[in-house]
């Protein structure tokens, strides 16, 4: 009788290569998130729902050149304001997890964050001040008949919000 030739081992390369594949994807994938987790979101350039400045490019589309100049002569400072206004909130934050809780120290944290608040707020209303005046009267006509057909933005809630009852 003869003796029985072993099977041929199958190739493990095929598996061991699915493998390493597989984990490269996971670091991937891990790192975006992690990295995605890591990165402040950016601050807004343009005080969404309040006035947006598309609307403005797309009712006076001759003016788009001249008002992306002033959004972009005012980013960078918006962009420091901001992340004042957050730094600010977080230290706050920090003030409510102390354990040696201070009201004075609180208050003061409060304090930076409405000074903080007005600063970034004040600039943008800036900004807008500028785009608005490139415009022609027909051009502002139009933004306020905009405006008045879309009662969503935060003009038309805030005016609500802030009526004085007889």
């Amino acid at each position: 009788m003869s003796d029985p030739v072993p099977a041929a081992k199958p190739s493990n390369v095929a598996l061991i290569a699915s493998l390493c594949l597989n984990l490269i994807l996971i670091g991937v994938i891990a790192m975006g998130a992690w990295r995605a987790y890591q990165a402040p979101p950016p601050p807004p350039m343009e005080p969404d729902g309040f006035f947006p400045m598309h609307a403005l490019m797309r009712l006076a589309p001759d003016k788009a050149d001249a008002i992306h100049k002033i959004l972009d002569a005012h980013r960078d400072r918006l962009r420091a304001l901001h992340e004042a206004a957050m730094k600010a909130r977080a230290d706050a934050h920090a003030e409510i997890a102390d354990p040696n809780f201070n009201q004075a120290k609180f208050d003061a944290a409060l304090v930076r964050v409405q000074v903080a608040d007005q600063a970034f707020e004040s600039e943008l209303l800036k900004m807008i001040s500028e785009c608005v005046a490139q415009l022609s009267p027909e051009e502002r006509k139009a933004v306020a008949e905009h405006h008045a057909q879309h009662p969503g933005t935060r003009w038309h809630r805030h005016g609500e919000r802030h009526k004085f009852q007889n």
